[in-house]
């Protein structure tokens, strides 16, 4: 096959620094009079999927990682891949030196050709055509093509843990082109996937038993990260909100809340059967899909994404009977929906809309605990983490602000200033009602929301 002509000062071979270490040779950058930082050109050709599975990978004796395409696998040591950067130049590569192509939003970089830092801020056309937006230090931003990025080893060491490339997801491009058949026949007879069907899929996890199956678990994430997928440890980590902490108050508002974490399209909840643990019942506050593990494993064996419909997981029991889930079937056509799900509330179970809540009770208090406070002892700590969580739940359920107090005396209004108050259980709510209920808020406990949530409605108040 005939060789593509090289543009000069753009496919170059590895050059050698000053300290002759041979790396990568990026983009020349461009000359001229104008200050303004302009568009990058680039003359990496196109990699499809076909070709390879991509990477970044650390060039030998470099402290950064390259973009580029597994060609083969070393017939010398079963861990080492050879690896084609963006230029042609390959070299054998350690699987714990690669990483899944996929960058995000907020992700530190080196542009080359300009020889210049910045973060990536925009990554829409990463995938279909790998250009990537860049804003420098500098100032202005940059379309970067994906050779003329480098990344540092330490902050590929500090954030990039979760795009390990396992073996079992590597499709070299001898395999890609029928030239490797004894591999290609292994893969198929193992069923192994290389599409990427859980590509910019976020999933968080729980499991109903406390002790749930190593294996099981273990084989879920598996799934989940060889396919493209991203494992999402908590809510908090995709929609964290900024809260005040004082002596003896926790506060945190709906209107703080922003989508933040791994770039991904649309997320689930994944679960072996339905719960009501934080997890599970935050997914049910914001209208996201709860849906069984079984639906991965049937992917699996299709080896692309299924309808997710028929896996939906039940919301919970209520009045002797088992809910379903109140989500909108097209869940995941949007991405912007996520950017939204705090603000736009109409989809999800708002049964709380608009409420200012206040919770009371050493219970309540989110994790980090008040100041100059300590737990009744780790055990109970331990036994209180769920209802913990209480707080955040509410504000997926649409309240406005929650106040979370050790005892009402620390609250930072008066009493009657909030629209419902939140206690541990029935014991509690008769000592509040006790004070007196003339110009007092509604006072509810722990299983009160629970039902409201699997009801999917604001139910009636308790009556003690």
């Amino acid at each position: 096959m005939p060789r593509k002509r090289r543009r000069s000062g753009l496919d170059q071979k590895p050059h050698k620094t000053a300290s002759g270490t041979s790396t990568p040779q990026g983009i020349t950058p461009q000359r001229g009079g104008s200050k303004r930082v302009r568009s990058l050109p680039g003359s990496l050709r196109d990699i499809a999927h076909s070709d390879g599975t991509r990477v970044f990978a650390r060039w030998p004796l470099c402290k950064h990682f390259y973009a580029g395409i597994v060609h083969s696998r070393s017939p010398f040591q079963s861990d080492l891949y050879v690896v084609r950067f963006g230029d042609d130049t390959e070299c054998p590569v350690h699987i714990s030196d690669l990483r899944q192509s996929e960058l995000e939003e907020g992700d530190e970089v080196f542009v080359t050709g300009y020889n210049q830092s910045g973060r990536v801020t925009a990554i829409d056309r990463w995938d279909s055509e790998q250009y990537v937006r860049v804003r420098v230090d500098t100032g202005g931003e940059l379309d970067v093509k994906a050779n003329s990025i480098k990344i540092h080893e330490s902050v590929i060491d500090k954030h990039w843990g979760d795009r390990l490339v396992h073996e079992s997801s590597i499709c070299t491009s001898l395999q890609a082109q029928g030239l490797n058949s004894s591999t290609s026949k292994s893969t198929a007879v193992n069923g192994t996937s290389t599409s990427k069907f859980l590509k910019r899929i976020g999933f968080v996890v729980t499991m109903k038993s406390q002790s749930p199956d190593d294996k099981h678990r273990t084989d879920i994430f598996d799934l989940i990260k060889d396919n493209g997928g991203k494992v999402i440890d908590d809510w908090a980590t995709l929609f964290p909100f900024p809260s005040t902490l004082t002596e003896r108050s926790w506060v945190a508002r709906r209107a703080d809340v922003r989508l933040k974490g791994p770039a991904i399209q649309t997320v689930f909840l994944l679960a072996d059967e339905w719960n009501q643990k934080p997890k599970y019942l935050v997914a049910l506050a914001l209208g996201i899909p709860c849906v069984s593990t079984r639906w991965l494993l049937d992917c699996r064996k299709n080896r692309a994404l299924i309808d997710w419909n028929d896996y939906l997981l039940a919301a919970g029991e209520y009045s002797h009977g088992l809910m379903s889930q109140r989500v909108n079937l097209r869940w995941g056509d949007k991405s912007q929906r996520l950017h939204d799900i705090y603000r736009d509330m109409h989809g999800s179970n708002s049964t709380l809309l608009g409420k200012s809540v206040l919770c009371i009770g050493l219970e309540l208090f989110p994790p980090g605990k008040p100041k100059n406070l300590k737990r009744i002892n780790s055990e109970d700590d331990k036994q209180n983490e769920s209802t913990r969580k209480l707080p955040s739940i509410m504000l997926a359920m649409g309240a406005d602000e929650v106040e979370a107090v050790c005892d009402l005396k620390h609250a930072l209004r008066e009493v009657t200033d909030y629209d419902l108050v939140l206690v541990k259980d029935v014991e509690e709510v008769e000592k509040f009602n006790a004070a007196g209920k003339v110009g007092r808020p509604p006072c509810v406990h722990i299983p009160w929301v629970k039902e409201c949530l699997v009801a999917g409605r604001l139910l009636d108040i308790p009556e003690v």
